[in-house]
């Protein structure tokens, strides 16, 4: 569910920034890379976040009953 969230959150601010306004002037492909490596490294710092929320709580559950 987190991830899904993570996701709608990042085409949220794709989309938003990628819109055409009133002004004529689209966005520089610069801009839109920046914005493409920045949600990159936000949804990748996501994943390793859940990855040690959900390593954690396995050993909390799981870790001590490994040898049997």
């Amino acid at each position: 569910m987190e991830a899904f969230l993570t996701l709608m959150v990042a085409w949220l601010i794709v989309f938003l920034a990628t819109r055409k306004s009133s002004s004529r002037r689209g966005m520089s492909q610069y801009e839109k890379d920046r914005i493409r490596r920045a949600n990159k490294r936000f949804i990748e710092e996501e994943r390793q976040q859940n990855r040690k929320i959900k390593n954690a709580l396995y050993d909390l559950l799981w870790g001590s009953n490994n040898s049997l």
